[in-house]
């Protein structure tokens, strides 16, 4: 017992303190992506996006590196000026919101930049003043404009504010405030993000300081914020805004839509064409044809906006960025970078997303940059996109191509993510073969739409350079959306030809994972917190476009009908359905626009793709779509199989396995194309009965036939919507067969005009079924093998004439696609809490700048700030530190201080000042905890049928994670300042307190290495003593543990 090991005390504390000694090795990583940080510090506007200082820089650029896309600004504001009738905006609100009008905001943001690229550019100001004009009397549009006169600031700041207050209120009841990663969500929470930081910082342009009097800044340029609440928002006529000298340039920010609470058609885009020859110069001048705005009485006037605009700011961006923060942690599950609405309303979704991108670094420091969805999102622009870079994917409620830009987002995903050159190439060859007559033209109100943030963003620097594998066929598989492509961004060339499938989850794997698996319960419940009303009916089906011509398309945008998609309906149906005695999928809906995912089995409708593979030149797909239709039809196995034999031959093939005692007999499978009729082919080829479209002098065809060697006629026609819809209809083949128990396969064969088909069979048995098939080049013989398990491990085998490919299947799967589950992020909760840390500092750091300039002022005691500190604050104290403030800010007006020693001043002084942020924030919540009973949980427009029907599924978990959040100190924030006001998190504690603690876990921790050194060094000597220096050590360990828990909870 007397021996010990001499080295052992030494290591051991050695140890203890090597991780104080040692660096941290990290690597570096800058989450900013190279956007700068304010930090609070704003000198006037412009300052959303760019400040004063670097508009001359963006003048500079427009006639140099940024010469092209300051050519397409100036277009736009050119055709504007030449045909203002047809771009302003009504006055009469009942005419204003009789139609779809997002175009109003979506053309006045390029013609803000045009203005301020061109401010000599005679009329434009005049038109941008009128446009404004009749936008600010629309009572559910908002703007705002920052160079204008003291009293039209007021004005505007007054509609700016109810509409901004009123947006949100609506956070808090409308879908979009809690239906996560739905393409509403960033587009709301964007303009409501946008209208509070014009409001912060107007809260510290109205003390700019003249004598004792307070004035507005004068800024060499202006900017103006316009968008569209969701809540009607009653507004007068606003006045005129005169600007002060010619050459004063004037930016609007705005252009941002949101979903309209009035139900309004969607917007054309079949109608309306561009031309590439240039428009006529516009006249020197401009008139307006309607330049007389209404009388003001026309309208009631607004209530005034509530007292206190950097509180009232402070509140709104909180709810904005939590809204924001949390749908960013969600997408971090979805890992394939897609988005399950499609690409047409992804742009919808991305536009706005990464306004929010930039807008939450240069604001707030809160960098995403690297977030594993946007590294992958390149992907789902790249390879979706058919031969000639016309159109894309149109899964789901869609356009031929994109809704917004996709330029836009392309140049900020190079600038800001990858910097490798491929989005500013890929975003050119978009541009340089963008459609511009006929199918594919971007429509009036999405044409020039985003040309302000693909300006903002782009960087020459980055020569566009294409992927390394451009100009070759690649198969792609989306995991998360279960989306398969083929050929995607090719020329538009013989043999280039392009291959889609779908068999995915119900709002993709991440949603539809996160909805059953319980994930994320702090946030969700069930799919009330989601929305998949774009989805369409569409599991198992695909599309084919030999050389680049659609031959079988998506319908598009139309009614939610599972005929309208390349699927296959099941007859007779034992209970009602949308086209009895037929039954489509169980997302199906007959009476809305929307699709059925809220309920019933609806909301577990799923498929899978099993296998995509590529093999010598063919392409294998299989997908699996059983649970997409109703149980009480019986269907063991719907299989659909893909074989691209060649670029211009497909082969599909349907396997039906019923349960027993099904009621179903007959399939009825469904092809479409938007663009040509279907045609009835003369000639037969093996007894098989086929169609063909009509390209030109080329010809597509196709063929059918079941295992039994049957071929019936197919039904051809079109398929005509109803009215609402953007798209007129679609025509379609139909082609109608029997179905056997236990199952039937039926083969179909599309080919283009470089394949001559001139023979094909079908026959199988219970494991497999053979075809063969010859063309005028080769002979195939494909042997697929369809049961689950096959005496061979292979889904399928080609021969084609001697040669062999063979598609295996992994050793022990009936499928080649693993399933991956969705992680939690670890503690997301406090993830999004740390960055919603980064606001306070910003808006401490306004609160000392409004002091510091209004302490010299003569209505200092009228400021909104101050309004506030009295309102949630002890009022006798609060008054007596004004009283100091006040008193002291004379005597330093008396010894002719300067402007930094004041700010100075108000530093030392508001450390006594309440919070009264967090007063703020506390008031809100109570607000709304008593407004919870009576919310409506209802979208305006996707709100059909009960809103409370959601189902709400288990948490199996056994140890499910705390939602405790805890507090860190803002290493990561720096401004100007710092504030030693308590954080909200911090939910208010006395700061005194905190720094007990804190004082006593600096001697504790000193008294604990103290007593560990001395038993170290061997100084007690006998064994009473030791017994003492043990039993100290272990109360001072208790002590320390107890002060660091109660640290953590004061956040300290």
């Amino acid at each position: 017992m007397g021996t010990y090991t001499r080295g052992a005390p030494t290591v051991f504390f050695l140890s203890l303190l090597w991780p104080l000694l040692a660096p941290a090795v990290t690597v570096a990583v800058d989450p900013s992506g190279g956007v700068p940080f304010m930090g609070g510090n704003y000198e006037g506007h412009p300052m959303l996006y760019f400040d004063q200082a670097e508009v001359e820089e963006l003048q500079t650029r427009a006639s140099g590196t940024h010469r092209e896309l300051a050519r397409r600004v100036r277009e736009a504001g050119e055709a504007m000026l030449e045909h203002p009738e047809d771009y302003l905006p009504p006055w009469s609100p009942a005419e204003f919101s009789g139609r779809w009008n997002e175009v109003y905001g979506n053309n006045l943001a390029a013609l803000s930049m045009f203005c301020l690229l061109y401010p000599h550019r005679a009329g434009a100001l005049d038109l941008a003043r009128d446009y404004m004009e009749r936008m600010a009397a629309q009572p559910s549009w908002y703007i705002f404009c920052f160079y204008a006169s003291k009293a039209q600031q007021e004005r505007f700041l007054q509609v700016l504010g109810n509409a901004t207050r009123l947006m949100y209120e609506a956070s808090y009841v409308r879908g979009w405030g809690f239906q996560y990663l739905h393409n509403h969500q960033p587009t709301n929470c964007v303009a409501l993000l946008t209208g509070s930081l014009v409001y912060m910082t107007q809260a510290t342009q109205g003390f700019k300081e003249r004598g004792d009097e307070v004035t507005d800044g004068d800024s060499g340029a202006g900017v103006c914020a316009s968008g569209a609440p969701e809540h009607d928002v009653a507004s007068d006529t606003l006045p005129r805004i005169h600007l002060e000298g010619p050459g004063r340039p004037l930016f609007v920010f705005g252009g941002k839509y949101l979903a309209s609470a009035v139900p309004s058609p969607a917007p054309s885009t079949t109608t309306t064409t561009t031309t590439t020859t240039r428009a006529p110069a516009a006249p020197q001048h401009y008139h307006s044809s309607v330049n007389t705005p209404p009388s003001s009485s026309s309208y009631p006037p607004p209530p005034p906006p509530p007292p206190g605009y950097l509180q009232e700011a402070y509140v709104w961006t909180k709810q904005a960025l939590s809204i924001m923060e949390k749908s960013m942690v969600l997408l971090q599950a979805v890992t394939d970078g897609s988005i399950y609405e499609g690409v047409a309303y992804g742009s919808y979704t991305t536009r706005s997303l990464f306004q929010y991108l930039h807008l939450a670094q240069r604001h707030f420091s809160i960098g995403h940059f690297h977030h594993p969805w946007l590294l992958q999102h390149f992907a789902f622009m790249y390879r979706t996109i058919l031969p000639g870079f016309q159109r894309s994917v149109a899964i789901a409620d869609s356009n031929y191509n994109w809704f917004y830009g996709p330029e836009s987002q392309l140049v900020f995903l190079d600038r800001y993510v990858m910097r490798n050159g491929s989005g500013n190439w890929l975003a050119d060859q978009i541009y340089q073969n963008r459609v511009t007559e006929g199918p594919g033209v971007r429509g009036k109100s999405q044409r020039w739409c985003t040309l302000h943030t693909e300006f903002i963003w782009y960087d020459p620097s980055l020569t566009p350079t294409p992927p390394p594998d451009v100009g070759t066929a690649q198969l792609h598989h989306f995991q998360d959306w279960g989306v398969v492509t083929y050929g995607s961004a090719l020329t538009a060339d013989t043999n280039h030809s392009f291959l889609s499938f779908k068999a995915g989850k119900l709002g993709g794997r991440a949603i539809f994972d996160i909805v059953h698996r319980g994930k994320y319960k702090e946030w969700i419940r069930g799919w009330r917190n989601f929305n998949a009303g774009h989805e369409h009916p569409d599991q198992n089906t695909f599309t084919f476009a030999p050389n680049g011509v659609p031959f079988i398309t998506e319908a598009l945008y139309g009614p939610k009908y599972t005929l309208l998609n390349n699927a296959v309906l099941f007859g007779p149906a034992p209970s009602p359905t949308c086209f009895r005695p037929w039954a489509g999928q169980v997302t199906e809906v007959c009476d809305s626009k929307w699709l059925r995912y809220k309920d019933g089995p609806a909301a577990d409708a799923q498929a899978a793709v099993e296998a995509a593979m590529q093999r010598q030149g063919m392409v294998f797909v299989r997908g699996e779509a059983r649970s997409a239709y109703g149980p009480e039809l019986k269907i063991r196995s719907f299989q659909r199989n893909l074989l691209l034999l060649h670029p211009q031959l497909l082969v599909v093939v349907d396997h039906v396995q019923l349960d027993p005692g099904s009621p179903v007999r007959v399939m009825s499978a469904f092809f479409h194309n938007t663009d040509a009729p279907f045609q009835a082919v003369a000639e037969a080829v093996g007894g098989a009965h086929g169609a063909f479209i009509a390209h030109g002098r080329d010809a597509y065809k196709m063929f059918w036939m079941d295992d039994t060697g049957a071929s019936a006629k197919a039904l051809l026609g079109y398929w005509a919507y109803p009215r609402g819809y953007p798209f007129n209809g679609s025509n379609y083949v139909n082609v109608t067969m029997p179905l056997r128990y236990p199952h039937t396969r039926v083969a179909y064969v599309f080919y283009g005009p470089g394949v001559t088909v001139k023979s094909f069979s079908l026959q199988g048995d219970a494991e497999r079924v053979d075809l063969r098939l010859s063309t005028a080049e080769h002979s195939y013989t494909v042997h697929l093998l369809t049961a689950p398990v096959t005496s061979r491990p292979l889904f399928a085998m080609v021969l084609r004439d001697q040669t062999k490919v063979v598609f295996e299947k992994p050793d022990g799967s009936s499928a080649a696609v693993e399933e991956e589950e969705v992680e939690e992020v670890e503690e997301y909760v406090n993830v999004v809490e740390d960055n919603l840390q980064h606001v306070l500092p910003v808006f401490q750091q306004m609160e000392r700048h409004i002091l510091g300039r209004a302490l010299n002022s003569a209505s200092f005691r009228k400021t909104a700030v101050l309004g506030r500190l009295l309102q949630f604050s002890d009022k006798k104290k609060t008054e007596e530190i004004i009283e100091r403030m006040f008193t002291m800010s004379k005597k330093q007006a008396g010894k002719g201080g300067k402007g930094g020693k004041k700010d100075n001043m108000a530093d030392k002084l508001t450390e006594g000042l309440p919070d009264i942020f967090a007063q703020m924030e506390l008031s809100e919540k109570k607000k709304q905890r008593q407004r919870s009973p009576k919310r409506a949980y209802e979208d305006a427009e996707e709100g059909n049928g009960d809103s409370r029907a959601f189902i709400e599924y288990a948490d199996n978990r056994k140890n499910r994670k705390d939602a405790f959040v805890k507090g860190r100190k803002f290493k990561e924030v720096h401004t100007a300042a710092t504030s030693s006001s308590a954080t909200v998190a911090g939910g208010g504690a006395s700061g005194g307190a905190t720094s007990y603690i804190r004082l006593f876990l600096i001697v504790n921790t000193t008294m604990f290495f103290l007593l560990l050194a001395g038993m170290l060094l061997r100084l007690p000597r006998g064994q009473r003593t030791q017994k003492c220096f043990y039993g100290l050590l272990l109360l001072d360990s208790f002590i320390l543990l107890y002060l660091y828990t109660l640290c953590s909870r004061a956040q300290c």
